[in-house]
């Protein structure tokens, strides 16, 4: 390959000079660096499924070197050692990651959670569709459900949407909820997340708008401000490009459909859900509701995806409030 004979040259050719790697500025200190990565990614080659890609914009052109599936690889590396221990909340279905890690065959196990299915009532909301093309009329529907939800229990709730752009069409419509709903802006820096992270913590009624994959989604406890709910809206597919549709063609020529869909795109969206939702039940004592938002919700291999203790039930929005009511009732028994 051209580019490989190319970039060893160059590499070569600075390694040789040590006094300009030396006493080089960063910038070129950090174009060898960069040239070394790609020749050690020509490495994984033999073994590992890999695409060149690339990308033309206004910025000029870009080229990516994408593996789309590194089970080879890492099957070597856990080979060398006589066990290995891989564990994550979101490994679901198991069967799935043991193929994308290259151990298809081996020893499997799933650890019984910490909480119960009694602590949590997820309720999959399937008459209010969430598609691009569809969200500016989803508006009121979505107040709707947060006044329900507010009106079934008061208390501190999060709705995740899948972009700024979606939770800022929400947050120009959501005057009737008043001064209790605030949300996660733009680019905000970390001043301002710790402004709206104490504002949220200190009410004891109020809704925090914030965005799949962000800040407030994963990685954060809020310690004892409890939740009482987390609202999801959209699936949040991630967008198709080139990599994803060619992950999703390798793993459906490989194993059939519908595993392409799952790994290249359901997967990664129902794993920043569960992220989301798993800022509610923090401990044995904790209760509170999930709202899924999206038809797509429903089916079945995305509901593959979930954990065990979900048990998710289906309602229209105007039955949401009896099945919040039902379980907020059974809170002492």
């Amino acid at each position: 390959m051209y580019l490989r004979r190319d970039l060893k040259l160059i590499a070569d050719l600075i390694r040789d000079e040590e006094k300009i790697l030396d006493n080089a500025d960063p910038a070129l200190a950090e174009f060898y660096f960069m040239i070394w990565r790609w020749l050690k990614s020509f490495e994984f080659e033999e073994t590992n499924k890999s695409i060149l890609l690339i990308k033309a914009g206004a910025d000029g052109i870009e080229l990516h070197h994408i593996f789309i599936d590194v089970a080879d690889y890492i099957s070597n590396i856990v080979s060398e050692f006589k066990a290995s221990i891989r564990f994550s909340g979101t490994v679901s279905p198991l069967p799935v990651y043991q193929r994308l890690h290259g151990l298809e065959g081996s020893a499997m196990a799933v650890a019984e959670s910490p909480f119960e299915a009694s602590q949590i009532r997820v309720v999959l909301i399937n008459d209010v569709p969430t598609y691009y093309v569809r969200r500016e009329e989803t508006l009121a529907d979505l107040v709707f459900i947060v006044a329900t939800c507010l009106e079934a229990r008061s208390g501190r709730y999060l709705i995740a949407f899948p972009s700024y752009d979606y939770l800022q069409m929400f947050g120009e419509r959501a005057e009737a909820l008043g001064d209790s709903f605030f949300y996660q802006k733009r680019n905000s820096d970390g001043g301002e997340y710790g402004l709206l992270r104490e504002k949220f913590e200190r009410a004891s009624s109020c809704v925090l708008g914030i965005v799949l994959g962000g800040s407030f989604s994963e990685s954060i406890d809020f310690g004892s401000a409890k939740l009482s709910g987390v609202i999801v809206i959209s699936l949040a597919l991630p967008p198709s490009d080139m990599e994803k549709d060619l992950t999703k063609r390798h793993f459906d020529e490989e194993k059939g459909s519908p595993w392409g869909n799952l790994i290249a795109y359901e997967g990664p969206a129902l794993n920043r859900v569960i992220q989301a939702v798993g800022r509610l039940v923090r401990s044995q004592s904790d209760r509170g509701v999930v709202c899924l938002v999206d038809p797509r919700f429903e089916k079945a291999q995305v509901k593959s995806l979930m954990p065990s203790i979900w048990e998710p039930v289906s309602v229209s929005k105007l039955d949401l409030k009896g099945t919040l009511d039902d379980f907020w009732s059974k809170e002492h028994s």
